[in-house]
C-alpha cells in the first residue's frame, strides 16, 4: 500500500510529498524494504537527492543498513544542516543521534560527545512535551556508551517525569527499565529494584509485548547476581532461557546463556562455566552476532584467571582486546591487570587499573 502511494506521488512529480512519505516508511521497519526503497530513490532528480533533507536521511539510513558507515556520515551531516535551516529541530536531532552512534562505533568519543552536547541544546527548542520526552529518552540511552553515566541517569529521570503521567505505556516502561539499569551500574540497588518493580507492573497491561518480559528477567537476574543472591539469580536465568527459546529471540538467547555461565563462574563451577560459554559461542556463530565476541571471550578469560591458568587467560584477553572499542578496553583492562598482578608485573597492572579508574570516575560509574 505504502509503495503504491509513493509511486503515485512520483509519477505526478510530487517529489516533496513522495520524499516525506518515504521518510516515514524508512523510520519504521526497514529490513524487508531495502530494494523497494532503493528503487523509489532512483526515481528522484539528482538535485533533490543532494539537497532534500528527507532524501539525504533516507540515503544515510540505507547506507547504515548496508554497513557503509563512511558513506552515511556526510549524508547525515548534510541532512542535519538542511533540517536546521528549515527549523525542523526534531528531525535534526534524529540525525544527531545517528551521528553519535556512528562516532561511537568508530571509537571517536570526543566527536560523539560534541554531538551529545549539541543534541542537549537542541532539545530545549522542542516545544511538544511528548516529543521532547521521547528524544530525551533516546539521549539517555546513548550517554553510558560514551562515558556519561550520570548524564544518562538525569535524562532518563526527565523522560520518566513526563511518561509517568502519559498514556505512552511503552515509553514509560523503557524509561523505568533504563533508569533501573543505570542505577544498578551505580550500585544503587534499592532504587534499581524499585524501578524494575514499577516496570514489571506496566507489563500487566498487556500492551508492551513479550520482549518486555525477557528484558525484565535479564535485569532481575543481573540485580540478584550483583547483590550476591546467586541461587535467586540462577532461578531467574532458567526462566529467562526458557522464555527466549520459546520466542526464538536470537540475541537474547546468547545473553541468557552467557549469564548462566557467569553465575556458574561466580559459584566456582569453572569447568561447567567454560562449557556454557562454548554453547554461547555456538549461538553467536549461528546468529552471526560477531560484535558480541569480545564480551564473551573476556568472560572466559575471567574463568581461566580464577582457575590459575594464566596462559589461556592471556590468550582469551588478547582475542578480546584485538576487537574491543575504547569503552570495552577500559572494562577489559581490569582482568588484564589481574593477569599482570598474578604474573608479578605490578607496575603494568597499576597503570591499567589507573586508566580504567579515571575513565569510570569521569563517567560516574561508581560500581
Amino acid at each position: 500500500m505504502w509503495h503504491k502511494l509513493i509511486q503515485t506521488a512520483l509519477d505526478r512529480q510530487n517529489y516533496e510529498d513522495a520524499a516525506r512519505q518515504l521518510a516515514d516508511v524508512v523510520s519504521g521497519a526497514q529490513e524487508q524494504r531495502v530494494e523497494q526503497i532503493n528503487a523509489l530513490l532512483a526515481q528522484f532528480p539528482r538535485k533533490l537527492l543532494d539537497n532534500d533533507p528527507d532524501l539525504l536521511l533516507i540515503q544515510a539510513l540505507q547506507a547504515l543498513h548496508a554497513e557503509q558507515l563512511d558513506q552515511a556520515l556526510p549524508l547525515l551531516q548534510r541532512a542535519s544542516l538542511f533540517y536546521l535551516q528549515r527549523q525542523a529541530v526534531e528531525q535534526a536531532l534524529n540525525c544527531y543521534y545517528h551521528l553519535i552512534g556512528l562516532y561511537q562505533r568508530w571509537e571517536n568519543f570526543p566527536m560523539a560527545a560534541v554531538y551529545v552536547e549539541e543534541a542537549r541544546k537542541l532539545l530545549k527548542q522542542v516545544t511538544n512535551a511528548e516529543h521532547q520526552a521521547k528524544l530525551t529518552l533516546r539521549l539517555a540511552e546513548l550517554c553510558p556508551d560514551i562515558g556519561r553515566l550520570r548524564d544518562g541517569l538525569s535524562y532518563a529521570q526527565q523522560a520518566l517525569d513526563y511518561f509517568r503521567f502519559s498514556e505512552q505505556i511503552l515509553e514509560h516502561f523503557q524509561a523505568l527499565r533504563f533508569l533501573s539499569l543505570i542505577e544498578r551500574q551505580l550500585g544503587e540497588y534499592a532504587m534499581a529494584e524499585a524501578h524494575l518493580a514499577m516496570a514489571r507492573q506496566l507489563t500487566y497491561t498487556g500492551t508492551i509485548g513479550m520482549g518486555a518480559q525477557t528484558t525484565l528477567l535479564n535485569a532481575a537476574a543481573h540485580l540478584a547476581w550483583y547483590r550476591g543472591n546467586l541461587t535467586e539469580a540462577q532461578t531467574i536465568v532458567t526462566a529467562y532461557e526458557q522464555l527466549v527459546q520459546q520466542q526464538e529471540l536470537g540475541k537474547q538467547e546468547i545473553y541468557a546463556v552467557t549469564l548462566r555461565g557467569n553465575l556458574q563462574r561466580a559459584q566456582q563451577e569453572y569447568t561447567k562455566a567454560l562449557q556454557t560459554y562454548q554453547a554461547a559461542h555456538d549461538l553467536v556463530h549461528r546468529y552471526q552476532y560477531t560484535r558480541y565476541l569480545p564480551w564473551l571471550t573476556v568472560q572466559e578469560s575471567w574463568c581461566y584467571l580464577l582457575m590459575g591458568d594464566l596462559r589461556e587467560a592471556r590468550a582469551r584477553l588478547q582475542q578480546a582486546l584485538d576487537h574491543a572499542d575504547y569503552g570495552q578496553m577500559m572494562s577489559f583492562n581490569i582482568p588484564l591487570a589481574i593477569y599482570h598482578l598474578l604474573s608479578g608485573q605490578y607496575f603494568v597492572a597499576h597503570d591499567l587499573l589507573a586508566a580504567s579508574l579515571e575513565y569510570y570516575e569521569r563517567s560516574g560509574d561508581t560500581l
